[in-house]
């Protein structure tokens, strides 16, 4: 398995450990959750440029990468709109 497989499985990971700290009250899961979720899109553009850059481009990628990335912003924006009474899910709708 290379590097840009292994970013695209970390990224899966962190969507759940996301939702975790996005699920808590308090300004310092807020802000965990925050950087988890900017955290995983810069593994989204790491392996998108490292396969592309050193053509470690693998069918594994190609499938998982997508699911990954449509995994992570679907739950994310479904977890912030189902936030009642916070300003974030007015902003989301």
């Amino acid at each position: 398995m290379n590097l840009p497989n292994k970013l695209t499985i970390t990224r899966i990971i962190l969507t759940f450990v996301f939702i975790y700290f996005i699920s808590k009250d308090g300004l310092s899961f807020v802000v965990a959750a925050t950087l988890l979720f900017i955290l995983a899109c810069l593994t989204d553009f790491a392996d998108g440029y490292i396969a592309k850059k050193y053509h470690l481009v693998s069918d594994f990628g190609k499938l998982m990468d997508p699911i990954a990335d449509k995994f992570l912003i679907g739950k994310s924006v479904k977890k912030i709109v189902y936030i009642p009474g916070k300003i974030i899910s007015f902003v989301t709708v």
